[in-house]
Formats: structure tokens, sequence, C-alpha cells
């Protein structure tokens, strides 16, 4: 990455350019001045590789002047041709293998997509003396795309040492640790919570995960647990990693596979391992028939490559030996309702909601699938709001989800109502702000309407929710 606070004074260039013409030197010797000039003309227009090309050019008729190969690649880097950028830089770091040549080489081969040579020049520069907090992070990201995560903590912790009062560094180095080795996260994580309150809610989830699967007594399960954890923080590139420790100790762990399939998935990381998404939830499926997450996530994994028909067998293999788990009979109901049969659909969610009758989730699934099919919302959608609503009627989930069916029913007012009362409860539901905008755009009120979506936008940055509010903007 270019870091412009490490590169040299132009003045130093400058200085050269008016003092070399004035001695009395053979004419070829005036090349490497002239280009050198050219370099910082090109350099004040802002034509970087030029100013790279020249730099090398000098450094051809001296070339034994580091810092004019140093310049080339620093340069070559900033104007987007990180080739020829370690190029310079390596012969640069022939003659003088300083700190910040050796960061720019591992910047120059991490966009080149090298990351174990990006890993050997950043390991390098470590060696030479105090180097940027910055390059601790870079390096520990390369450890972890990589999925050494032992590395990757060992960085961490120098950067821990170095600043021990940064609450980020000891978060990071906990969620790592924990990924690989649970019971030595428990120390950095409390540090972090220490140092930010605002932590306390991430930490006390993962080390709660950690101290209860202490009576275990089993590592996999204690890096599954971990792993799961993780994945609910957002962190599944970690998640993997902990999931792929836990199959690599118990390779019979039907659960440690299921979760790495899923985890996989969702980090994007299918053809990056040597075992895909695919073939870690088949292993599952093969190891435990009645795994309710082997099966569950195999199904939401054809659901998402578009094949509705595969997931309706897994879920039927699954409801075989799970046949009251409401989760399966709604997941079936989601899949049958993407292969058309919208009526066997419409059962399968009704059955869940009769396995699971105080629990408002599967009435409001049975609601969003009627109006997301349009199938008789009048007389689907708004009973099953309503008794969700009726089971806890201090849920804003439950109270947006009336107010959706009230508007799909044009009953503007009263959706108006229950959308005000999800966010009597939750000022920060962004769904509800988004459809109480939509009340009011329907209702021919335009500013309140803009406000509204504003404010879902703002409260769900990069979700759904904004993205839906973004298009009403606009």
């Amino acid at each position: 990455m270019f870091r412009p606070e490490q590169l040299r004074p132009l003045g130093t260039y400058l200085l050269l350019v008016i003092l070399l013409p004035l001695l009395e030197l053979p004419p070829f010797q005036y090349r490497a001045p002239l280009e050198i000039r050219a370099a910082v003309e090109a350099l004040h227009r802002g034509t970087y590789l030029e100013a790279a090309a020249h730099f090398a050019a000098a450094a051809e008729w001296q070339p034994r002047r580091g810092d004019l190969w140093e310049a080339a690649g620093i340069y070559a880097l900033q104007g987007g041709d990180p080739q020829r950028s370690e190029i310079y830089l390596e012969r640069a770091a022939l003659m003088q293998p300083s700190t910040n040549i050796l960061i720019q080489l591992g910047d120059a081969r991490k966009q080149q997509g090298d990351a174990y040579g990006a890993i050997e020049a950043w390991e390098q520069a470590l060696q030479t003396g105090k180097v940027p907090s910055g390059l601790y992070w870079d390096l520990a990201s390369a450890y972890l795309e990589q999925q050494d995560l032992a590395s990757a903590a060992r960085v961490l912790k120098m950067l821990a040492e170095r600043e021990p009062g940064q609450a980020e560094v000891q978060f990071h180095l906990g969620m790592v640790s924990a990924a690989y080795e649970p019971e030595a996260a428990l120390a950095y994580l409390s540090h972090a919570a220490r140092l930010d309150p605002g932590l306390k809610d991430a930490v006390s989830r993962i080390t709660r995960s950690i101290t209860a699967a202490r009576f275990a007594d089993d590592p996999a399960y204690s890096l599954v647990s971990a792993g799961r954890a993780l994945a609910g923080l957002g962190e599944w590139d970690l998640a993997a990693a902990a999931f792929h420790r836990a199959v690599q100790i118990r390779p019979d762990y039907a659960e440690a596979w299921a979760f790495l399939g899923e985890a996989r998935q969702q980090a994007g990381m299918d053809g990056l391992a040597e075992v895909d998404s695919l073939q870690a939830l088949q292993t599952a499926v093969e190891l435990d028939p009645g795994s309710l997450s082997a099966q569950l996530f195999l199904a939401m994994y054809w659901q998402r490559q578009g094949e509705p028909e595969k997931a309706v067998q897994s879920l039927q293999a699954a409801l075989q030996h799970n046949p009251e788990r409401a989760i399966l009979l709604a997941e079936l109901g989601n899949a049958l309702a993407a292969q058309g049969d919208l009526a066997a659909a419409y059962e399968a969610y009704q059955q869940a909601a009769r396995q699971a009758p105080q629990n408002p989730s599967f009435f409001r699934l049975l609601a969003a699938f009627s109006l997301k099919y349009n199938y008789q919302p009048g007389e689907v959608a708004l009973p099953a709001a309503r008794r969700a609503v009726l089971l806890n009627t201090q849920d804003p989930q439950s109270l947006d989800m009336m107010a959706q069916v009230l508007i799909r029913l044009n009953d503007l007012c009263n959706a108006g109502r229950f959308a005000r009362r999800a966010l009597q409860v939750d000022p920060s539901y962004a769904p509800a702000h988004l459809h109480l905008g939509l009340i009011y755009r329907l209702q021919g009120q335009e500013q309140l309407a803009q406000q509204a979506f504003e404010l879902a936008r703002s409260l769900d940055k990069g979700g759904p929710t904004a993205e839906q509010a973004e298009r009403l903007l606009q």
C-alpha cells in the first residue's frame, strides 16, 4: 500500500538537478541528472509512471544509486504498475534493504496477488527496526488470508506489546486466538473489554461460548462453539478457520463439517480450499444423516445455487429424522415456494407454525411468504401477523410485519399505527422506518417519506434495508 509519508523529499532531487550541470563532467555523465530533472517535472504534472521511468533511466546510468531505484519503484506503484515497481524495488533492496523499501516491495507483491512474496518482504521489514503500525495489520491480514492463524496471532501479539492500550488490537488478537486456541483468547478479550466498554457485548458472546464448552472437555467441540460465536459476529473467515481446525482434530465430527461448509460459503472461500462447501456439507450428511445442521445447511446451499428441487430433497431427508423440527418445515416452505409449488409451501409454513405455536418467528415467516408471493394476503398474512403480535406485543419485528400486511391491504392508517409502535419499542429498527416512509409516500407526504428513507438508510449501512431505502430515495 502506498504510504506518502515514507517518500523521500523532492528537494533532494531538485538540488541534484541544479548542481550537477554546473560541474565539468563528460557528456555521458549528464544523462542521470537530465533524467532526474525529467522525473521531477513528471511528478509536478502528476504522471507517476512517467516519473518512475525517468528515475529508472537515471539509475541505469548510476546503478549504485539505490535511492533512484527506490524512487522508481515507489512511483511505479503509485502509478498502478506493481509488476514494474517490484522489479525496481528488488534492485533497490539488493543495495540497501531499508524498512521503507521492504514495505513497498511487499505492497507491490500483494497487489499482484503474491501473498507469500508480500509476507516475505514484510517479515524482513519487521527485522530492520521500528515500522509503522499499519505494517503489523497488513502482515496479520496476509497471514489470515492464508489461514495461518498462529502467525497472524504472533504478529498481533507484537503489535499488542508495542501498543498495550489499544483495545482494537487486543480484541482482534482475541478473535484470532479464539479460532485456533480458544482458552488463550479469554485474556485478550477481557483486556479489550476493559479498555473499551463498547466491546463488552461482542466479547461476552465469544467468552460465554468458550467457557461453556469447557465442560465437554473436547477441543474440537470448543473450536466449534467458538466458531459459531465468531460467525454470529460476522467473522466468517475466522469461523471457517475454527471449524477447519475442529475437523482436523476430529474428522468424524459431522457438526463441524456442516458448519465448515456454511462458513466457507459465507466467507466466499469456495475454490480457495482443498475441500469446498459442498464437499464439506456432503461429508457431514454422510457422517450423520440425521444431523439437523448438516441437512439444513445443505438445503440452504442448494437454494443459493438456484436448485430448489435438490433443497427440497435434502429437507425431506432431514424431516425423516427430525419430523417435528419447525425450522426444517419453514425452510421446506421456502424451497417449495422457490420451486413454484405455493400450495405445498403454504402447508409447510403452516405446519411449522403449528409445531411452535408460541414462537412468533414462524408466524412472521408465514406472513412474509404470503406477501412475497401474493398468496391470499387477507386470509393468510393478516391472521399470521396478528398472531405474531399477540404472542409478543413488544416485538418490533412482529409489529412491523403487521404494518407491511396492512400496507398490502391498503389500510394505511392502521399500517402507520403499527409502524410507529414498532419504532416506539426500538427507534433504531431500520425496516420500520422504511415501511413508515412508504406509508408517507402513499399518503402523499413526500417530505416525511424522504426523511424516513434517509433514516432507514443510515441505520442499516450496507444492509438490505439500506439498499431498498436508496432505491426509494432515487
